[in-house]
């Protein structure tokens, strides 16, 4: 039995580099929020939106992962 550590799947690299890019915008949002500290609202409504997207990534390579890997049988 052969064990493979990287998937089959491509598309999880670039889904990988899609939430590091996403992460790196919030953290640099997050930044420029309590560096300035002006508008809070308009400020706190991007940091939501890229957070949503970052879940939207995450529950896509979950279930990419749940596609992928087969358990064995007992």
């Amino acid at each position: 039995m052969s064990f493979r550590l990287l998937p089959k799947d491509p598309k999880f690299f670039e889904l990988f580099a899609l939430d590091g890019d996403n992460l790196a915008a919030a953290a640099a949002a997050l930044h420029e929020m309590v560096d300035q500290y002006d508008r809070l609202d308009e400020r706190v409504a991007d940091i939501q939106v890229l957070e949503k997207r970052g879940d939207e990534i995450d529950h896509e390579v979950t279930r990419r992962l749940e596609d992928a890997f087969v358990t064995p049988f007992d």
